[in-house]
């Protein structure tokens, strides 16, 4: 009987030692995160171009890419695209109430497209259509046209974006629902 009992305390111990193993905090300033599995994020959303050399007043155009990784999608939002509102200016792309960026075809359908001109934050989305069978591959999601207020020698134009996370910039993949990005190529231009 004490032999049984030493086998199951080994055992308990064996098993505590073997979930430490696999939940151990990562190396990093915050050890409340831990890392249990690591789950891939194939898609990418991508600013194009992602630096260049501007001068005030001038205007140029930011294309957002995406790229599925083979994977087929039923949308893509992001919320948000941010850039400081007193180095750049958002050119409007349409005549509707408020100011919109230029919407490209990979998605049809633009539920949601604003620009906060005072806050430096752009709002888009964009979804396939109804008996569309989804979107897979690279492509041109939306053109940003810019203008330069002011000199900067680092305007940062970035997406608020976490892997994993439905509520903020993302993309989602047909039929399962499930969020699918991974990367963001963010902007950095040099304003004069």
């Amino acid at each position: 009987m004490k032999k049984n009992t030493i086998f199951v305390a080994i055992g308990a111990l064996l098993l505590l030692l073997l979930g430490a193993f696999f939940i151990l905090p990562e190396k990093s300033s915050n050890l409340s995160q831990f890392k249990i599995a690591t789950k891939s994020y194939p898609a990418t959303l991508s600013l194009v171009p992602s630096s260049g050399d501007f001068k005030v007043g001038q205007t140029f155009d930011v294309q957002i890419k995406v790229d599925t990784s083979q994977k087929v999608i039923d949308g893509v939002d992001i919320y948000f695209l941010n850039y400081d509102p007193k180095a750049l200016g958002v050119v409007d792309s349409s005549d509707q109430e408020g100011t919109q960026i230029k919407a490209g075809s990979i998605l049809p359908i633009v539920p949601y497209n604003i620009v906060d001109t005072q806050k430096g934050q752009i709002a888009f989305s964009a979804i396939v259509g109804g008996g569309n069978q989804g979107f897979s591959g690279s492509g041109l999601l939306a053109t940003i046209t810019f203008k330069v207020l002011a000199p900067s020698s680092s305007s940062k134009v970035y997406f608020d974006s976490t892997a994993g996370v439905t509520t903020d910039s993302n993309i989602v993949e047909r039929g399962s629902a499930q969020e699918i990005l991974g990367t963001v190529i963010n902007g950095d231009y040099t304003l004069q």
